[in-house]
């Protein structure tokens, strides 16, 4: 099941069990980028629920001192900040199947970032993704969010059924 436009932004599903616990292979795809892979099954709620949290809290995800830097030297300023509490309210956390990726998400413009690399070291094998190589993409901030009341709205009665 995909959600949204590959080229632009997209939440594609793939259910595994859709019995109490909604399970299934959670990937997105920013500016034709897959970001995430189909090899780890995840719990969906907590995914909608990340991905419903950068939307709450997005006003908080930018600081000036980025304004100048190109998208690569944001990466790399919080990647390698000595201050963890800085970066981590960065940090994009997005669910389990995405552990290993080192990604950030940003606000700014009307427009989600998100910016990410594939560790070192990897569990799982991701499409088109080699270790340390910097990805970046760039989402209108209207699109992203009515993709994501869409994948809400899909899983609402799978929720009803969970209760």
């Amino acid at each position: 099941m995909l959600f949204g436009q590959r080229e632009v932004f997209a939440i594609e599903l793939q259910l595994t069990s859709p019995a109490r616990l909604v399970m299934g292979h959670c990937c997105l795809w920013i500016g034709g980028k897959q970001f995430g892979t189909y090899e780890d099954d995840a719990v969906v709620y907590p995914f909608l629920d990340a991905l419903q949290g950068v939307i709450q809290v997005r006003d908080s995800l930018w600081d000036s001192q980025f304004n100048e830097l190109s998208a690569y030297e944001l990466f790399e300023i919080l990647k390698n900040n000595s201050d963890p509490s800085f970066s981590q309210d960065f940090y994009g956390f997005i669910g389990t199947n995405f552990d290993d990726l080192i990604n950030y998400h940003l606000y700014h413009n009307d427009k989600y970032i998100f910016l990410w690399e594939l560790a070192a070291t990897s569990f799982y094998t991701y499409e088109g993704l080699v270790a340390g190589q910097f990805q970046s993409g760039f989402v209108d901030a209207h699109y992203f969010e009515t993709v994501v009341a869409e994948f809400n709205e899909y899983l609402n009665p799978f929720w009803v059924k969970r209760r």
